[in-house]
C-alpha cells in the first residue's frame, strides 16, 4: 500500500488470478474501517491508486464487490432494553441482538 506502483502490481496479480480461476474482486470492509496508510489516514476505495485495478477488472470483465464499512448504528451503545433482550436470547452484545431490537422497535 505504501509504496509507489501498488495499484499496478495489484492489477498484474489480478490478471494472473483470473487466469488461474478467480471470477471477481472483493474489497473487504477493512478499507473503510481500519486499513490505513503509513500516514495514519484511512485507505479509501476511491483512491486514484486503485484506478488501475478497477480498469483491469473492466478489461477482464469481472465483477467488483465492495463492502466498505459497517453502518454507524453498529457502534452505538446498547440501552438497558436491548441488553435485556440480548441476554434473554443468549447473545448479549452481538450485532444480531441489536438487529432484533431494531426490528422489534420498527413494529411498534
Amino acid at each position: 500500500m505504501n509504496t509507489p506502483g501498488f495499484g499496478k502490481r495489484v492489477a498484474a496479480r489480478l490478471q494472473e488470478d483470473v487466469k488461474n480461476g478467480a471470477q471477481g474482486l472483493k474489497i473487504f470492509k477493512n478499507f473503510g474501517m481500519d486499513l490505513k496508510y503509513s500516514t495514519g489516514e484511512r485507505v479509501h476505495v476511491d483512491d486514484p491508486e486503485f484506478d488501475t485495478v478497477f480498469e483491469k477488472c473492466a478489461e477482464l470483465k469481472i465483477p467488483v464487490l465492495i463492502h466498505v464499512a459497517e453502518p454507524f448504528g453498529i457502534f452505538r451503545s446498547l440501552g438497558l432494553s436491548q441488553r435485556a433482550l440480548a441476554g434473554v436470547e443468549g447473545i448479549s452484545g452481538t450485532r444480531a441482538a441489536r438487529r432484533r431490537e431494531n426490528i422489534h422497535r420498527s413494529k411498534r
